[in-house]
C-alpha cells in the first residue's frame, strides 16, 4: 500500500502518518518527492490499519495499492537507474 501525503503536508502531519503505521505494527518507508509518499508494507508483520482511518489522518492525500510485486523497483515506476 503506498500512502500518497499532499502537496505542502506539514512535518507534523507526516510524522502523525509515520507514527499510526508504525504503532500498527506495520513496516513503513519513507520516500521525499514532491510530495512525501509512504510504502507500507505488512509483509512479515502482524500488523493491520483500516485504509478508511489512514485516510482520515490530516495530511493525506489519497492510498493507492501495489498490485505487480516489485513494483517499487520495476522501470514501469522507476524509469531512472538507481
Amino acid at each position: 500500500m503506498l500512502i500518497l501525503m499532499k502537496v505542502g503536508a506539514t512535518a507534523q502531519q507526516v510524522d502523525a502518518v509515520a507514527r499510526f503505521i508504525l504503532d500498527a505494527g506495520l513496516k513503513l518507508e519513507k520516500s521525499n518527492g514532491g510530495a512525501v509518499t509512504f510504502s507500507v508494507s505488512q509483509n512479515g508483520t502482524r500488523g493491520k490499519v483500516a485504509e478508511n482511518d489512514v485516510l482520515k489522518l490530516p495530511g493525506v492525500a489519497r492510498i493507492a495499492h501495489i498490485k505487480t510485486p516489485y513494483k517499487l523497483a520495476s522501470r514501469e515506476f522507476q524509469k531512472a537507474d538507481s
